[in-house]
């Protein structure tokens, strides 16, 4: 059974358990809460499950749950305002999730105090410590980095540990001999801005890195960055001569992301401004010893770091472009 199929009888399973609430159970206050519970039930499903592909079960969900509601006429009056309550909470909800960030973190603030809403109420708050975790430690957050991962960092970061936090990515995507690494890279296919001839130096590169060879992975793959950034905006024809120009219009406003791809970008936008492409003297770098000079794109490419060559900064330059592979894909 796939992915899709498994996914679809989920909320159909949530949708018939919120259908049999509401049309057996309302008569009294034990049948409310029950009410409550399943709702909550099927929002903890939503988050569990939440995916652009599912953001229309959502809809049809809300959209069963209402009509039933209208062909409910024995409601208890006591019950009668709270049960419309709902519908137009999971109805502004529906809306917020499916339009993009900003609209979703103001309904989650209006709805935080109504509990069957408090899971993803808690939900967009974490994700947004989240990113502020993984800047803290400059990381960025790529679709390849799983839920527990993400929790883990935060949860370092948050104790002090950002080293173990680091150290917690790395080993994520070396073990099983870079399974977990090889599978991210290969999910690039099909995004024709990772043509034939860009995967061939992006394997290279990957080739080197499981081998420890860094001095060649990161000079390799640092450039594919900027080149695919200056492909995408050139695809919408537009004509932007600086690289902050260019990533800044290709990337856009990340409150106008949805919720699932939001902390992505959030997140490649940060590093790219303090990190990859943050702005470097190089008369101040190089009155700096060898290893107390930044690492970013520009004294890499000129030759004024030469410490670049380790294992985490070739491990971000991937993961950098599996968030731009997640955020330029046509069918996104």
């Amino acid at each position: 059974m796939d992915d899709e199929t498994t996914k679809k009888e989920l909320f159909s399973k949530s949708s018939e358990s919120l259908q049999i609430s509401i049309i057996n159970q309302i008569s009294g206050e034990l049948g409310f809460q029950k009410l409550v519970n399943d709702l909550a039930v099927m929002n903890s499903t939503l988050i569990s499950n939440l995916t652009k592909d599912v953001l229309p079960s959502l809809e049809r969900i809300n959209s069963a749950a209402s009509e039933i509601a209208k062909s409910v006429t024995q409601i208890h009056f006591n019950y009668e305002d709270q049960l419309m309550q709902i519908f137009n909470s999971m109805n502004l909800m529906s809306k917020a999730v499916t339009s993009n960030f900003a609209a979703t973190r103001i309904v989650t603030d209006l709805l935080s105090s109504f509990e069957p809403f408090r899971e993803f109420y808690d939900r967009v708050h974490a994700d947004n410590q989240t990113a502020e975790a993984f800047n803290s430690i400059s990381w960025p957050i790529s679709p390849s980095i799983p839920d527990e991962l993400r929790q883990r960092v935060r949860n370092f970061v948050s104790n002090g540990r950002g080293r173990y936090a680091s150290q917690s990515i790395l080993g994520y995507f070396r073990k099983n001999d870079h399974q977990n690494l090889y599978r991210m890279v290969e999910s690039w296919e099909g995004n024709p801005l990772f043509a034939r001839r860009r995967m061939k130096i992006i394997r290279d590169a990957l080739n080197q890195h499981v081998k420890g060879k860094y001095t060649t992975s990161v000079p390799a793959l640092i450039p594919q960055t900027e080149g695919i950034l200056r492909e995408y905006v050139h695809q919408s024809g537009l004509n932007l001569q600086s690289i902050r120009e260019v990533y800044e219009t290709a990337i856009g406003n990340t409150d106008d992301y949805l919720i699932t791809d939001w902390i992505v970008a959030r997140t490649l936008l940060f590093h790219l401004q303090n990190n990859t492409y943050a702005f470097t003297d190089f008369d101040t770098e190089l009155t700096r010893s060898v290893g107390r000079r930044r690492t970013t794109r520009h004294t890499i490419l000129h030759g004024i770091d030469v410490n670049y060559a380790r294992e985490i900064n070739s491990l971000r330059a991937f993961i950098l472009l599996d968030s731009l592979n997640a955020l330029t894909r046509s069918d996104n």
